[in-house]
């Protein structure tokens, strides 16, 4: 079962719900978040259990490869600011 926490940016008010860790193990499959440096939002994909990702993530939105993994202690990507915890937002098996 997945946590899923709500965090707000402090300065701009960005926010998005996911596992403090950045990724998480589900039941059959793993989800791991992403920034997008160009786009300046963070995504999500999901990957069956036992998939190898290598090389860059090609963000959803402009299709760029400015793409690092992300999680909730890093900075906001809209502004820089800093992301902070407003507790549980949801459980998911």
């Amino acid at each position: 079962m997945a946590e899923y926490l709500l965090y707000k940016c402090k300065k701009c008010g960005w926010e998005i719900a996911a596992p403090s860790e950045g990724s998480d193990m589900l039941m059959d499959s793993i989800v791991t978040y992403f920034v997008c440096h160009d786009y300046k939002n963070v995504f999500s994909r999901y990957y069956d259990l036992g998939t190898s990702v290598e090389g860059p993530v090609s963000c959803p939105n402009c299709k760029g490869f400015h793409t690092d993994n992300w999680k909730p202690a890093d900075k906001c990507p809209e502004c820089g600011g800093e992301l902070e915890n407003q507790g549980l937002y949801c459980l998911e098996d």
